[in-house]
């Protein structure tokens, strides 16, 4: 229990000294929440961090330095999850994006781990590129506050009210490694 603990700790701090990095200064990360297996999930574990005015491209990266990355919303279950994290009416970008050159506004869209782009939960009108301009990136959409999603230009700095949704899948082999050194050391202990 305790490493887990400070497994938190750690990845919070590495979240905050990220943001800093990037100039976000303002950033607060949430606790980190497990969607688990018994309770019909994919055992990984998402993290809202609230960043007023970053961009979707600093988002993903920040995302990345804390040993994660932006969540990829593939089922209504999910969804429901991670907006149930406290989303509520603001604006936190997601791990999709439209390549450029992509049919406007709904083709090309798709996850940023290479996951099939097969469940959408666009809010009504959307994707529409909206603003004026090209909008190639995925947030939930703040105007409707039910967890649907907008498509918003990954550049845009206005949000005041968002963040992003880092998402942490489990290194099953780190694991394995690590029992199998614990186990080593126990075997070098009695026999050598």
């Amino acid at each position: 229990m305790m490493e887990v603990t400070m497994f938190k700790i750690c990845k919070k701090l590495v979240v905050c000294l990220g943001l800093i990095s990037l100039g976000v200064s303002n950033a607060v990360a949430s606790p980190i929440f497990t969607w688990t297996t018994e309770s019909g999930g994919n055992g990984n574990s998402y993290q809202l961090v609230s960043a007023p005015r970053i961009t979707w491209h600093d988002a993903k990266l920040a995302a990345e330095q804390a040993g994660g990355h932006l969540a990829t919303i593939t089922s209504q279950a999910e969804s429901d999850f991670v907006f149930n994290l406290g989303v509520g009416d603001a604006q936190y970008w997601l791990g999709a994006f439209q390549p450029a050159g992509s049919m406007e506004p709904i083709g090309g869209w798709q996850w940023i781990t290479g996951e099939e782009w097969s469940f959408t939960n666009w809010a009504s009108g959307e994707p529409n590129n909206g603003s004026g301009g090209t909008e190639d990136a995925l947030a939930y959409a703040f105007f409707r506050g039910d967890g649907s999603w907008n498509d918003a230009p990954s550049t845009y700095r206005n949000y005041t009210n968002g963040g992003y949704v880092i998402e942490y899948v489990p290194a099953p082999a780190t694991i394995f490694l690590l029992a199998l050194g614990v186990i080593g050391a126990s075997f070098t202990r009695r026999y050598f």
